[in-house]
């Protein structure tokens, strides 16, 4: 998303792009802040609140606490294993085939459908409380996640030039690494354990509401990109 909107302010000159890194700066200390001050304040809370942050990330942990009334037990952990497994395979047959993809339709329809495909597969997961509906949105998921490190290398060299595309492309990978460091303390506060198996629910909608409005940049930058090339 954040990789979207730096593409997003080159196209219209909506804002400088040091507007936006200082907008990332600012959110992250908005969040990170509080809980730094709240960890000195109670320290016995701060190995629970760090576990819980490295944790809402990983699909394992997201299927130990959807599909099992104990995510620590062995059939958990057992089944972790598997969605790992499955998730890196649907990351590969991902990562291949939108190289094909890519070569047909270009860059952003490519994009595009990835989103829808990051979409679907979230409100799929949001329902998931069996392991084959679960499984389902796990591999839609991987496979729209390999298309990543796929399409941004084009995405940026017809956005910038291909004259500097190693350097370009490591200034708008910064978007992915920033958007690591927002994405935790944010999901840390959408995550509710006392929710038991829908603990992770409103963690999958602000991911849906993200990916949509991506989805909207996406369409933006596809008419602007074709408003300039037929000029």
């Amino acid at each position: 998303f954040l990789l979207l909107l730096a593409c997003f302010t080159v196209f219209t000159d909506w804002i400088p792009s040091y507007f936006l890194w200082l907008f990332i700066g600012i959110s992250y200390l908005i969040w990170v802040i509080p809980d730094l001050l709240h960890w000195r304040a109670n320290p016995q809370e701060r190995k629970t609140k760090v576990e819980i942050t490295l944790l809402v990330g990983k699909v394992a942990s997201i299927a130990a606490v959807q599909l099992f009334a104990d995510p620590t037990s062995a059939a958990a952990v057992a089944l972790g294993g598997v969605v790992v497994s499955v998730n890196t395979c649907a990351n590969l047959v991902g990562r291949l085939s939108f190289g094909q993809i890519i070569d047909k339709l270009g860059a952003y329809k490519s994009l595009l459908i990835s989103l829808v495909v990051t979409i679907v597969a979230l409100v799929i997961m949001s329902m998931s409380f069996t392991q084959s509906m679960f499984f389902v949105a796990l591999a839609l998921l991987g496979f729209s996640f390999g298309a990543l490190l796929v399409i941004y290398p084009p995405l940026t060299g017809g956005a910038f030039g291909t004259s500097n595309i190693g350097v370009n492309y490591g200034i708008m990978f910064l978007g992915y690494a920033a958007s690591t460091w927002i994405s935790q303390p944010i999901t840390a506060v959408l995550y509710h354990a006392e929710a038991g198996s829908a603990a992770y629910q409103q963690s999958f909608y602000g991911a849906i509401v993200i990916a949509a409005i991506a989805v909207v940049l996406t369409v933006y930058m596809m008419v602007s990109d074709s408003k300039k090339k037929s000029a």
